[in-house]
């Protein structure tokens, strides 16, 4: 069995919770440091939707990482819950991507034809008898058949407790000061509870990673980007798979419980939730199904993306640093991505050759340049 040492992973969203399950199982001596709980920003606030993904060798390497994770999530998931016992909420309950002035459905049924992804197109005048839950403002649809949900803070707990069984020391409320540099490897980190020493270290911050990587003089453009979910309750079940039109979806839980989101907005560090923005997405979900006129607000919150120049994430070695390694800046895939993502760092950091090339998720790569999947 290969192992990487002692690894020192500063953050505990579901990149740092994955990667630390990933490498903890490979024989790794790995601890987890958090400034709060575990799991408990952007992982914790999204919706949870997995995308489906058959991308092949010459495909655009964000739709091959898309693709590998999409492929993990089954057996993943299965294991946190033989390992666990807890359900993540794993179901693949399909995904309706609904027509809008951006031209979003062409980019989704273009993407489906190119992977050969089970999907189905209906138009006018056939939207209507199809769908009859539907609003009546949308002329095309297409179903995605493979997409799956997770329900985050199930998959987080469960991560959690994973870790905690495969041996990684997990240290939550523990602020991280400076990161100490000799010779272009980091030997130690200064912390709220003293020094950790380790042999590889991997920022996994989220939306926090640009501060740590800029205490050893590393640009990491990662931002922190706001987006809003609202929990509305019906107890009439109108649909079972989740619709998305561009960047907005509702996802039904299978319980009467439906997230609507999402909004893009970048005002730092802030999770204040505007009711404005809350009462545009309900307005939208109800346009959109108008049976959830009837539904019941149960709340409202924000989370933090870490957003990166290009919506790609920035993963593998940092540049300049031997021993520090990334998996942040995935911006709105973070959930999505969290499987391959860990898996391809983890191969890195064991020496082994990554089944999806990773130089190009370097934070030297060009801007704008990697073309991005589904829009979730």
């Amino acid at each position: 069995m290969s192992s990487c040492g002692s690894v020192v992973i500063l953050g505990g969203g579901v990149q740092g919770l994955t990667l630390a399950w990933f490498l903890a199982r490979e024989g790794c001596k790995v601890r987890l440091i958090d400034r709060q709980a575990c799991g408990r920003e952007a992982s914790w606030a999204g919706a949870g939707i997995i995308p489906p993904g058959q991308a092949s060798d010459s495909s655009p390497v964000t739709d091959r990482l898309r693709s590998l994770s999409s492929g993990l999530f089954f057996k993943m998931s299965e294991d946190l819950l033989a390992l666990t016992g807890i359900d993540n909420g794993y179901r693949i309950c399909g995904a309706w991507h609904l027509a809008d002035d951006q031209g979003s459905l062409d980019q989704v049924i273009r993407l489906c034809q190119v992977e050969r992804l089970a999907h189905e197109v209906v138009q006018e005048p056939l939207v209507r008898h199809r769908l009859d839950w539907l609003g009546p403002d949308v002329p095309a649809a297409c179903f995605v058949a493979q997409t799956a949900q997770v329900r985050n803070p199930w998959h987080l707990k469960a991560l959690e407790a994973a870790c905690r069984k495969s041996g990684v020391v997990i240290n939550d409320h523990v602020s991280v000061g400076k990161l100490i540099v000799e010779r272009n490897r980091i030997s130690s980190i200064e912390t709220s509870e003293g020094m950790i020493h380790g042999d590889q270290f991997a920022l996994t911050a989220g939306a926090w990673s640009c501060g740590l990587a800029a205490s050893v003089n590393v640009v990491l453009p990662v931002r922190p980007v706001q987006g809003v979910i609202v929990l509305l309750e019906c107890l009439y079940s109108h649909f079972s798979s989740i619709i998305e039109q561009g960047k907005r979806y509702i996802v039904p839980r299978g319980d009467g419980l439906f997230l609507v989101g999402s909004n893009e907005v970048e005002i730092g560090f802030d999770k204040t939730v505007n009711p404005q923005t809350v009462e545009e997405l309900e307005a939208w979900a109800q346009q959109m199904v108008p049976g959830l006129l009837n539904a019941r607000r149960v709340t409202s919150w924000a989370g933090l993306r870490p957003g990166s120049p290009d919506g790609a994430p920035f993963l593998g070695m940092c540049p300049n640093i031997e021993n520090l390694f990334l998996a942040t800046g995935h911006y709105r895939a973070g959930l999505q991505l969290s499987p391959g993502s860990a898996t391809l760092v983890a191969d890195v950091m064991l020496g082994r050759k990554p089944a999806v090339p990773i130089d190009p998720f370097s934070p030297l790569r060009p801007e704008g340049f990697l073309p991005r999947g589904f829009n979730n």
